[in-house]
């Protein structure tokens, strides 16, 4: 995912604004506001190493990835490259999160591998069908907050805080 993003990066080399990570329009607050919440994520991820005893580097590399580096990408691929591809087009600001919060949700039906490895382990778990469903229809609701987030503050390190702190305290 990483590798893929910095390609994209690199053969299309997209402005801050484009990827809706410019912050020249923050307040001074609101860029205070981000710096702490960036903080507290950076500690969830590393606190994991130490408090995670059994499984150590598989915490703090799992905390990385889904803490780190997804929220980053998808954040910045949909509502910061998609967002505004949408609102350059013409479109309202409505139909911007609509529009993104729904190609978020199917781009969710692609975790399907993650998903079948995890559930491998635990027999118990429902059928990957009725998982992914879930994880699909959680994903439209997560990316309409997140595009409601977008909206309203102008800028994707909202989104990507919020999304980076989900995906850590969830199971």
């Amino acid at each position: 995912q990483a590798a893929a993003f910095l390609a994209f990066l690199l053969l299309w080399k997209p402005s801050l604004r484009e990827l809706g990570l410019d912050g020249s329009a923050l307040t001074k607050r609101s860029r205070t506001a981000y710096a702490a919440g960036a903080g507290l994520i950076l500690l969830m991820v590393i606190s994991s190493y130490f408090i995670m005893r059994d499984i150590r580097l598989f915490a703090l590399a799992t905390n990385v990835q889904f803490g780190l580096v997804t929220p980053v990408v998808e954040e910045t691929l949909f509502r910061g490259v998609g967002w505004n591809g949408f609102i350059r087009e013409g479109r309202s600001p409505w139909k911007a999160l609509a529009w993104t919060s729904f190609l978020f949700a199917l781009y969710h039906i692609g975790y399907w591998p993650q998903i079948a490895y995890a559930t491998a382990f635990h027999p118990e778990a429902p059928p990957m069908i009725e998982i992914v469903a879930w994880k699909t229809a959680f994903a439209a609701v997560l990316g309409a907050g997140l595009g409601w987030l977008r909206w309203k503050t102008g800028s994707v390190f909202g989104p990507i805080l919020l999304h980076s702190f989900l995906n850590i305290i969830s199971p």
